[in-house]
């Protein structure tokens, strides 16, 4: 999803936790608050012409693709053209940082008992009673039940399953306090981060990175990571070194591999592409000052700058690596696209584009662009306040709630599945 501006979204987030109505009035209020904070005097409200964006005039280049982050796999020269690689330093101290927590649960199934089929995941909160449960619901079928009922708000915000295990997320965002909850093993840990609101789990849950050094805010000399293992439940320090005056970038975490993620955190504030496993980064200079909205395993979804809200370009992961391929690929201009949100489906072969997040739209409007010819695809158009709740496994369709629930294909079928949702927070395919 675009990256967030946390003051304005944690703000209108905090007001309306404990309603019943979906999250995606949550994510998607927040998102329209970043563009007016992000973007500053740039409106991010769609034009008036609701015509779809029209295709990207250019011919996309041959794909690259970025280095696979494995030992000895991985060779990147620093030349001033990307900026610096540095060595990083990592502190393996910190198992204590998890403690294990008395929280009172009712466990009733997890993902690796429920028969096989793809499943969207329900978080539901009684703010009354103060409790919270996460429910799920077989996508094209009629398995249903809860997951875990909890007899506090723990603001579950994603769940986990690797075929074996299933454990869930908590705490984001609101405070420093995070859980990590068991369903299989039936236990529950909590940690704190170091900066709240900013931290970003890894695509399969192994990882939870935060960059403690806040935006707008003096460094001193250099740029904190903190990581947590949340299979081995250990933390980590990343010290990267930076310059000393007012960070000019945000926090926001953008992963590409399970091990390997891209953060502004370069001597001038640049992104950089970190290797965990390495321990390792290489920065691009020439990404300086240009928001990055979506990423996935070979491309980049970028602003050209703070000001351009309703135009983007797609740039080669591979920019990180080697400066020629850091030319854009595909320019694509809207008006609405200054308010849209993005998601990369499984495989990274599409970008699924929801527009219509701004408070007061008279309507969603779902659809993608295939990473090859960058071609738009009309989807679906659904009443206003719906959102994508995730792609297929497959990646051949997607899941859409709001007041009522949707799965819309890739052909433009679309199915009302007949659920009401309180706030789906993925899907997830057994086995």
């Amino acid at each position: 999803m675009a990256p967030h501006s946390l003051d304005a979204g944690r703000e209108h987030e905090m007001t309306d936790f404990t309603t019943s109505r979906s999250g995606f009035s949550l994510r998607r209020s927040a998102t329209a608050w970043a563009c007016l904070v992000i973007w500053l005097t740039v409106s991010c409200v769609p034009g008036s012409t609701p015509s779809a964006p029209t295709d990207p005039s250019i011919t996309p280049t041959d794909a690259a693709t970025i280095p696979d982050p494995t030992p000895n796999q991985v060779t990147v020269s620093p030349t001033a053209s990307l900026g610096t690689q540095m060595t990083l330093s990592v502190d393996q101290s910190g198992s204590a940082a998890f403690q294990p927590v008395d929280i009172s649960a009712k466990y009733e199934a997890a993902m690796e008992g429920l028969p096989d089929g793809v499943y969207v995941l329900d978080r539901s909160v009684d703010g009354s009673a103060g409790t919270e449960e996460l429910d799920f619901v077989e996508v094209l079928g009629d398995s249903r039940g809860s997951l875990v009922a909890i007899g506090q708000i723990v603001r579950a915000d994603r769940l986990y399953f690797d075929g074996k295990e299933t454990w869930a997320l908590a705490g984001y965002p609101t405070s420093t306090t995070r859980y990590v909850i068991g369903l299989s093993e039936r236990s529950a840990t909590t940690f704190q981060v170091c900066l709240e609101g900013w931290d970003t789990p890894s695509p399969a849950g192994n990882w939870l990175a935060t960059i403690c050094t806040p935006p707008d805010q003096a460094q001193p000399g250099s740029v904190s990571i903190e990581l947590f293992s949340l299979r081995s439940r250990e933390r980590s320090l990343l010290e990267i070194q930076s310059h000393s005056e007012r960070r000019n970038a945000d926090n926001s975490i953008f992963w590409v591999t399970e091990d390997s993620f891209i953060a502004s955190v370069g001597l001038q504030d640049e992104p950089c592409l970190v290797l965990i496993d390495e321990e390792t980064m290489s920065c691009a200079i020439d990404l300086l000052a240009m928001p990055l909205l979506a990423v996935s395993s070979e491309w980049m979804v970028v602003r050209p700058s703070v000001v351009e809200a309703q135009r983007i370009e797609v740039i080669s992961v591979g920019c990180f690596t080697n400066s020629a391929e850091c030319t854009t690929v595909a320019e694509i201009a809207s008006e609405e696209l200054g308010a849209a949100l993005f998601e990369w489906s499984p495989n990274g072969e599409k970008l699924a584009v929801e527009f219509g997040v701004m408070l007061g739209s008279t309507r969603t409007r779902i659809g993608f662009y295939d990473a090859t010819a960058w071609n738009y695809h009309e989807l679906a158009e659904l009443p206003p306040d719906h959102g994508i709740v995730g792609w297929c496994p497959d990646g051949l369709c997607m899941v859409v709630s709001g007041e009522a629930t949707y799965l819309v294909t890739l052909e433009g079928d679309v199915r009302d599945l007949g659920l009401i949702l309180s706030d789906p927070i993925g899907l997830i395919q057994v086995p």
